[in-house]
């Protein structure tokens, strides 16, 4: 499986132990840049780092939130690292893409 990494650029430290991970599990995997939604396209799915961010757990900024959307148009599957805040102010359009929880286990994935 192919895997594209969404995150915010806060969590990069994070997102370099994930990949490590994923490397062990024998999954393909991108990091996604900016305005490099080609890799969303290549991918069979999205994996969303979304840690929690100063008051904010789960946070999703509103560029993962585009690449989700992205993901959701080209019918890939969205798993999201923990649920999202309901602060967010755009929870609601989050679940509606039927995000798959993994909180934090990424065997969850290879499923």
């Amino acid at each position: 499986m192919k895997i594209t990494m969404c995150s915010s650029a806060r969590f990069v430290k994070e997102a370099y132990e994930i990949k490590r991970r994923l490397e062990e599990m024998g999954l393909e995997f991108y990091r996604m840049r900016k305005k490099e939604f080609k890799k969303i396209e290549m991918s069979d799915a999205i994996l969303v780092l979304n840690y929690d961010r100063d008051d904010t757990p789960g946070y999703i900024g509103g560029n993962t939130f585009l690449e989700m959307g992205i993901a959701h148009y080209l019918n890939k599957k969205i798993f999201l690292w923990k649920r999202p805040s309901e602060s967010l102010p755009y929870f609601e359009e989050i679940m509606a893409l039927n995000p798959i929880i993994i909180n934090g286990k990424l065997e969850e994935i290879a499923q």
